[in-house]
């Protein structure tokens, strides 16, 4: 009777620590889910998006332009499968940034960033991780579409020409290539083979 009574307490002892266990977990996931805002370079006055204080840095109220503001920040980005719409919402109040989303964005996203980054930096790792998912952002006046890559080409993209010099990014843009020395049909039949069917 006492083995079966010292067996009935472990258990029970072992299921409340597994479930203490847990719990931690779910903490640590929310916060992570929250993403964690790094902090600033000691006397920058800079406050995390997170806080009211951040939240009032972010709408305007430091006295500094937005740009100079959001050059100045840093945040630590750590999501581990969290819905990629809290993920776009999360990057939508880091960077101020208007999003309208495509119904077709849904899924889980993954990303491991335990250094510091810059708010800029933070915008061009969210387009990689709409890229590697399958999405795309497509500029609108002061809105910013994200829709599947494959829609992209039948919206309004962004159109550049190669004597442009502008810095890389995970964007979809049409690029445009003058020829010169060139039969048309010539790279015609040349590219036909790396043009998507859909």
């Amino acid at each position: 009777m006492y083995k079966f009574l010292n067996s009935v307490i472990a258990v029970a002892c072992l299921s409340i620590f597994v479930a203490w266990l847990c719990l931690g977990a779910v903490s640590a996931e929310a916060a992570r889910v929250a993403g964690r805002e790094g902090v600033t370079p000691a006397g920058s006055g800079v406050q995390a998006p997170g806080t009211d204080a951040g939240r009032r840095q972010m709408a305007g109220d430091t006295g500094k332009s937005g740009a100079d503001s959001a050059a100045e920040r840093f945040v630590t980005i750590d999501f581990d499968d969290v819905d990629i719409l809290l993920f776009i919402k999360f990057i939508s109040e880091l960077t101020g940034r208007n999003f309208v989303v495509d119904k077709a964005v849904r899924g889980k996203v993954t990303v491991v960033s335990p250094t510091r980054i810059s708010v800029t930096e933070a915008y061009k790792v969210f387009e990689s991780v709409l890229e590697v998912n399958g999405f795309t952002t497509v500029q609108a006046g002061s809105i910013i579409k994200i829709v599947p890559s494959v829609d992209a080409r039948a919206k309004d993209i962004e159109t550049s020409f190669i004597p442009e010099t502008r810095e890389r990014d995970d964007r979809l843009i049409t690029q445009l290539i003058p020829l010169t020395h060139a039969n048309p049909e010539e790279v015609k039949a040349v590219l036909a083979p790396f043009i998507s069917k859909s």
